[in-house]
């Protein structure tokens, strides 16, 4: 992980939305079963923490293959080792674990 993703998972707000010193950060859980569930689960949490409508956020899939996300997440979730991918999304940061974390830091 780089700089930001750890400063991103350093406050322990959960499930909700917190502020850190490098800016806003919200925490929530998911479920990995599906691709929709997943895709959902970011758009509206990026949604939340910028203020925006979900209907106005761009397409995931405009930021990165959402199906290789979900079946990297799935893998990960039956090996012994934990997955995670951290990627930009509309400004924010997204930092999404095959445990079923999910932090979004919101940009500064």
């Amino acid at each position: 992980m780089n700089d930001n993703s750890t400063h991103a998972e350093s406050p322990s707000v959960d499930g909700g939305i917190g502020e850190t010193d490098t800016g806003t950060v919200l925490r929530t859980a998911f479920e990995i079963d599906e691709t929709d569930a997943v895709v959902v689960t970011i758009v509206t949490s990026v949604a939340t923490i910028m203020d925006e409508a979900v209907d106005d956020m761009p397409p995931l899939y405009d930021t990165i293959d959402t199906e290789a996300v979900t079946e990297l997440l799935a893998h990960g979730r039956h090996g012994r080792n934990s997955t995670i991918i951290s990627f930009f999304y509309h400004g924010c940061q997204v930092t999404i674990s095959s445990r079923g974390d999910l932090v979004v830091a919101a940009p500064t």
